[in-house]
Parts: structure tokens; C-alpha cells; sequence
């Protein structure tokens, strides 16, 4: 499996256990029971297999990283890191007090365990980032990076190939029409065992870190797997991004033939749109009509009936998961399929925790892409946080990544936004240090 570098880093060697643990946990459990299209599991029960399957895994996860932390004898965090700790500190307190003061709700009477679950799902959170800041603050400074962009590309790469080994086992699992697709859709790179839009943007990242980690025949190779995962996804939004950061990319990083090759490309692109209009147009609708693309597989009619939502408790919000689930349940008026989310990142914190919340939100989103950028003239390395910065989040208006449970996509975000955030405010204080000892020695001479 590719992960663009030769060399094992530092904590693989010297802390392998941490390391392999936060790469299992943020891998997770794929999804191998066929829930239907309203994403309701009543038929299962709450704890069915797939979910005792996860929490056995959390639980297990959280014991061996409390063992192993209890007989070492060292701090979790062994040197500062700058993450806006306060920031996360803050949306992780609002989503608390939201959940403690959910509200009661008309379509779901019984909502004792909301707050259970919620604290549960909050506590997956807290073990991802120890035990992400356990692997980070061991590596040393001037190879953090590196080991960062390793192991979000070995989590993307790992996606990729779970679809591809699990397609001649299991075809109906791993290419099927999708849990939330409507009966008559093409079947999808994914199917149910991972969603073919998570799929796609992972896919995505993974065509940036062939690019700008990988080399030769490798780099050649892993970005044709990678691009074709995506493009079997039938997923608009994946593809719609990753086309977008890949201009992006050749129009302000491309040099010679690489800016060469994607003018080409761009060009019999919009030939072939305008030729095969009409057949495009059906691989968009994906067998569903065009009202399916109008609303963004129905997303918009989610995004109203969230604003409703949010217009009804502002301040404080419905609380984590459950809470902001029935919320949206409370004003659903279609029976064809239940939201299990507002599909949107900004939406989803608004609706959990009010406006507070959802300017935190939007606050580590624009850090992290802020970050990004001025780190981007550094080197390769930074320029691939930066892409994956970017597309993770563009699919967060479609999609919830910080706002919802702990997942691959979440990992993925909280790697690029840890590494891109304490490296700038390194580069910052490297660049005063420097500045003042240049002002010292020149008053030196001065004098």
C-alpha cells in the first residue's frame, strides 16, 4: 500500500502500539449490515452487530491506550502543541450543555439515552485527539510533517483498498446501490460497506498524495487507482471537488508539463461535456431524475427543514447527535427516507449547539485553510494538507465532519488542521526569534 515514504518514522519505531491503535480507531468498522433507506435500525435493535462491533472496538482502543499510558510513566503530551486547543475545548463544553438541556420532542417521546449516547460519542472524540497528540508531540519537529501526511495518506489508502479486496468477496456490499439512494439507482463504488461519497473525497485525497508523495511509476500507478475509485462512486459532490482542487492545484502549482497535460485535459473535458451533454446529464442523475440533482439527492428539503429547526432554539441548540437528530426528525415531512444529519457542517452546529457553536466551527475551518495556505510555499508535504484541506472542506457543506460522531473523515481533518496549525504558529515564533536576534545584532553595530 502506498504511503510516500521509504523510511519508517520515528513513532512507528519507537511507539508502535499508539501509533497502529489511532490508525485502527480512525479506520474503524465498515459498515456490513444492509440498513434500509430510511437509515433506520429499529429492525436490528440499537446495539445490532456492526455497532457492538464499534464500541468493542472503542472500548478496546481506550483500555490499551489507558495500559500502555499507566506503565510508561510519561505525560500523554510530551511538548507543546498548538492546535486552538481553547477552541476545541469550547465547542466540546457547548455540545455538553446542549445535550444536558435537550428538549423534549413531540415525534420522539423517549429520549432517555440521548444524552448516554452523546456523552459516549463525545468521549470517541477525546480519545481520538489524546491519542492523535500522543503519536504527534513523540515525533520529532522536523519530520512531524512527514509523518502526519503518511498516515492520513495510509488512512485514505486503506479505504480504497478495503473496497477493492472486499468487490470479488462480497460484490453486493462493496458495489450496490447505497443505503440512502432511492430503489432504481445505479449501483455505486462502496455500496453499503462504506459510503460512496466518503469513498470519493478519501479517493480524492489519495489522487493528491500520489501526486505530491509518491514518485515514478508508483506516483502514475496509485493517482489511476485512486482517480478511478472516485469516478465509480457515481458521487457528484467527490468528483465535482476533486476536478476542482486538481485545477486548482495546476493553475497555481503546476509547472511545465504538468500544467501542460491538465490544459489538455481540461480541454477535451469540456469537449466531451459538450458532446455528450445528454449522457452526462443521466450518469448525474444516477437513474433517479433530474429533481434528484435540482435538490441534491434532497438535501435542500433537509437544509429548510433544518433552519426551521434552528430559528426555534438559536442560543443553545438541541444537543449532540440525538438531540439534533430528533430536532430534524420533529419537522421531516417525508416518509421515503429519515436524515440522520443536516448534511451540512455549519447547519449540523447550529442545530447541536447554537450560534456559538457553529462560529467555532466555522473558526477551525477557516484557521486550517488559512494555515494552509501560507505553509503551501514550504514544500510538497504542505501543499497536499492544503488539498486535503480544501476538499474536506467542500464536502463538509454536504456533509458533517466535526458536528457528528468520530470517523475517517474526522481523522482526516483533525491530522491536516493539527499539523498545518502548530507548524504556522512555529514558523511564526522561528521568524521573531529571528527577527529580534537580526534587530539585536544590527543595534550591536550601530552602536
Amino acid at each position: 500500500m502506498p504511503i510516500g515514504s521509504t523510511t519508517t518514522s520515528y513513532v512507528q519505531r519507537a511507539f508502535p502500539l499508539r501509533y497502529w491503535l489511532f490508525v485502527a480507531y480512525a479506520v474503524g468498522i465498515p459498515t456490513f449490515i444492509n440498513f434500509d433507506s430510511t437509515n433506520r435500525t429499529h429492525e436490528y435493535g440499537l446495539f445490532n452487530a456492526w455497532s457492538v462491533t464499534t464500541m468493542l472496538l472503542t472500548f478496546t482502543t481506550a483500555f490499551l491506550f489507558f495500559i500502555i499510558t499507566l506503565l510508561s510513566r510519561v505525560r500523554i503530551v510530551t511538548r507543546r502543541v498548538y492546535f486552538l486547543g481553547w477552541a476545541w475545548g469550547s465547542l466540546l463544553i457547548l455540545f455538553l450543555i446542549a445535550s444536558v438541556f435537550e428538549p423534549a420532542f413531540h415525534a420522539q417521546p423517549d429520549t432517555r439515552t440521548d444524552l448516554y449516547i452523546s456523552m459516549y460519542r463525545l468521549a470517541e472524540w477525546v480519545l481520538a485527539f489524546l491519542l492523535l497528540l500522543s503519536i504527534y508531540s513523540r515525533e520529532p519537529i522536523e519530520s512531524s510533517a512527514n509523518l502526519m501526511a503518511s498516515l492520513l495518506g495510509r488512512l485514505c489508502w486503506a479505504y480504497i483498498a478495503i473496497v477493492w479486496l472486499t468487490l470479488p468477496i462480497a460484490p453486493h456490499l462493496a458495489y450496490s446501490v447505497g443505503p440512502s439512494d432511492l430503489a432504481g439507482s445505479h449501483a455505486r463504488l462502496g455500496g453499503i460497506l462504506i459510503h460512496p461519497d466518503l469513498l470519493a473525497t478519501l479517493a480524492g485525497i489519495a489522487c493528491f498524495h500520489a501526486l505530491l508523495r509518491l514518485s515514478g511509476v508508483m506516483r502514475v500507478i496509485a493517482f489511476g487507482i485512486a482517480f478511478l475509485t472516485t469516478f465509480l462512486t457515481y458521487s457528484r459532490s467527490g468528483e465535482a471537488v476533486l476536478l476542482f482542487a486538481l485545477a486548482l492545484y495546476i493553475v497555481f502549482f503546476g509547472r511545465g508539463l504538468i500544467r501542460l497535460l491538465g490544459g489538455i485535459a481540461g480541454v477535451l473535458m469540456l469537449s466531451t461535456a459538450v458532446l455528450y451533454a445528454n449522457r452526462i446529464v443521466d450518469y448525474l442523475a444516477r437513474g433517479n431524475g433530474l429533481n434528484n440533482i435540482a435538490t441534491l439527492s434532497d438535501r435542500t428539503y433537509v437544509w429548510n427543514d433544518a433552519v426551521i429547526a434552528i430559528k426555534l432554539r438559536p442560543l443553545l441548540g438541541y444537543g449532540f447527535m440525538g438531540g439534533a437528530k430528533n430536532a430534524l426528525k420533529e419537522h421531516w415531512k417525508y416518509s421515503h427516507w429519515i436524515p440522520p444529519h443536516t448534511h451540512n457542517e455549519l447547519l449540523q452546529a447550529l442545530l447541536s449547539g447554537g450560534i456559538l457553536a457553529a462560529l467555532l466551527v466555522l473558526c477551525l475551518f477557516v484557521n486550517a485553510l488559512w494555515c494552509s495556505i501560507r505553509l503551501s510555499r514550504i514544500g510538497p508535504t504542505y501543499v497536499f494538507f492544503l488539498f486535503a484541506l480544501v476538499q474536506l472542506t467542500l464536502f463538509s457543506t454536504l456533509v458533517p465532519l466535526l458536528t457528528t460522531q468520530f470517523g475517517v473523515m474526522a481523522a482526516a481533518f483533525t491530522i491536516s488542521f493539527i499539523v498545518v496549525v502548530d507548524h504556522n504558529k512555529l514558523q511564526e515564533r522561528a521568524s521573531q526569534t529571528t527577527f529580534h536576534n537580526d534587530f539585536r545584532e544590527v543595534a550591536s553595530l550601530s552602536a
